[in-house]
């Protein structure tokens, strides 16, 4: 028994793998070891936006509401829309201050997408609307809430199953919403 042992050893030592490991695979191949499919052919793109259920449009300087949520804590709703990208993605999503670029939110989730339905088919045209970009507890501006009527950044980067990238970003102003809770907090931007 324990002359077989160092042969088969020896023997597992000179053996090839039956399929490369991830991320060697033959040239063209991602780090999912697949070959690119359709979603490869043209520039990878993404559109940052707002909305919970829909994509809503957003530009540089637009007011995006901070949702007061029904346990209290608040977010910023963030919607994607990608091209010639697969339909899953990993999603990076983040919030800054514009006056220093200190990092309010940022939160990384992994995504299945829709298909955007004013693209045409084999178009690689997805869409995840209702991302949340949490911000703890904020009560209003005397609350180290010094990004609120203030410039922020909202940033989105976007890394499909093919290992293409593409990222947007745009500058916004967080306002602070009506509570749901009832609670009399006060939305209006400070004195």
């Amino acid at each position: 028994m324990r002359l077989l042992l160092p042969i088969a050893v020896t023997l597992a030592a000179c053996s090839e793998p039956s399929e490369p490991p991830v991320g060697q695979g033959p040239a063209g191949q991602g780090d999912s070891g697949a070959p690119p499919g359709p979603c490869s052919a043209g520039d990878a793109s993404v559109s940052l936006g707002t909305g919970q259920t829909t994509f809503e449009s957003i530009d540089d300087g637009d007011s995006v509401v901070v949702i007061n949520g029904p346990q209290g804590g608040q977010h910023i709703l963030a919607s994607v829309r990608t091209w010639n990208m697969t339909s899953v993605a990993l999603v990076h999503l983040t919030v800054r201050r514009a006056h220093d670029d200190s990092v309010v939110s940022d939160q990384l989730y992994r995504l299945q997408f829709f298909p955007q339905e004013d693209a045409g088919e084999g178009d690689c045209a997805w869409l995840y609307p209702g991302m949340y970009g949490y911000l703890g507890f904020v009560t209003g501006p005397d609350d180290d809430a010094d990004f609120l009527w203030r410039e922020a950044l909202m940033s989105i980067e976007v890394t499909d199953n093919n290992g293409r990238s593409a990222s947007d970003e745009v500058r916004v102003v967080p306002e602070l919403g009506e509570p749901l809770s009832g609670d009399e907090g006060d939305g209006d931007p400070p004195g």
